[in-house]
């Protein structure tokens, strides 16, 4: 209460016990997220904030999970965070922290990434989506083909002609492909019933 500036206001809360409907409720536009948050709660901060009103997400987190974050479809690091956030947004890597910058020392080098979020950034069922590629990634070493057919149900037969109607391999694995396809492959299992 005693702030020095009268547009700022202190809440002490566990952001992941935290509706964000109550925080932007006080706030009258749209805002950005700065932080230095807890790299054990990275991944499920950033999932939080992906769907929020807030135009950006700057954070520090560990530089392999900063790479995960902006990885592109087919090298090691890409995944279903990879995706997740160019569904919602664009992100970057703006400077990489060498360990020795911190005390005491820790055995990780740190990255500050920056996401900017762009609203109905693609026009699709963003449920559908997400579903879709939780189940691609849901066993990494399994082709798409097994992964779809194990979550969805589906004989092999009908998983087969729905890659082969989308226009991928049969042997096509979850990493090999970009939001835009992930999108397509969506589109195409919703479309089956499910």
């Amino acid at each position: 209460k005693n702030l020095p500036y009268r547009n700022a206001e202190i809440i002490f809360k566990d952001v992941m016990k935290t509706d964000l409907n109550e925080i932007e409720g006080k706030l009258s536009g749209g805002y950005k997220v700065v932080a230095n948050i807890p790299y054990y709660i990275t991944t499920p901060i950033i999932i939080k904030f992906l769907t929020s009103n807030a135009s950006s997400v700057t954070v520090t987190v560990q530089k392999e999970v900063a790479e995960r974050l902006c990885a592109s479809k087919g090298t090691s690091s890409y995944g279903a965070v990879s995706v997740a956030v160019s569904l919602y947004g664009n992100a970057r890597i703006t400077r990489i922290i060498p360990a020795e910058k911190f005390y005491p020392v820790p055995k990780v080098d740190s990255a500050v990434v920056r996401i900017d979020l762009v609203k109905n950034k693609y026009s699709c069922d963003y449920e559908n989506v997400r579903k879709t590629v939780k189940a691609a990634f849901a066993m990494r070493r399994k082709t798409l083909v097994n992964n779809i057919t194990a979550a969805f149900g589906f004989n092999r037969e009908k998983a087969e002609k729905i890659l082969a109607d989308c226009g991928f391999n049969l042997k096509i694995r979850g990493e090999e492909l970009s939001v835009e396809e992930f999108i397509k492959l969506s589109e195409r299992l919703f479309q089956q019933g499910n």
